[in-house]
């Protein structure tokens, strides 16, 4: 009897900290899993700067135990595609 209650304990526990929560983020599309042990996040990150409003940041972050362990997150420049158009709209001319 003791050895099954300890078993649904420990089943419990484990449970509570390693079943992770859904979090969406307002940056542009970030959504974060945590849980009490680990957090994954799927970055995607808007970033408006001077030159072009479509700049974002991509990929991966995963923490365990509050320490980053592994992020593979860079940032992709991507221009206005209406400014190219015009730029070879010109040129064409």
């Amino acid at each position: 009897m003791k050895k099954k209650v300890l078993i649904g304990l420990i089943i419990i526990v484990l449970v509570i900290l390693l079943f992770p929560r859904r979090n969406a983020l307002n940056d542009g599309g970030t959504i974060e899993y945590k849980a009490v042990v680990y957090k994954v996040s799927k970055v995607h990150r808007y970033k408006i700067d001077g030159k072009y409003n479509n700049n974002f940041e991509n990929g991966i972050i995963i923490e365990l135990f509050g320490k980053e362990i592994y992020n593979n997150v860079e940032w992709i420049f991507r221009k206005n595609l209406f400014s190219f158009f015009f730029l070879v709209l010109i040129f064409l001319l």
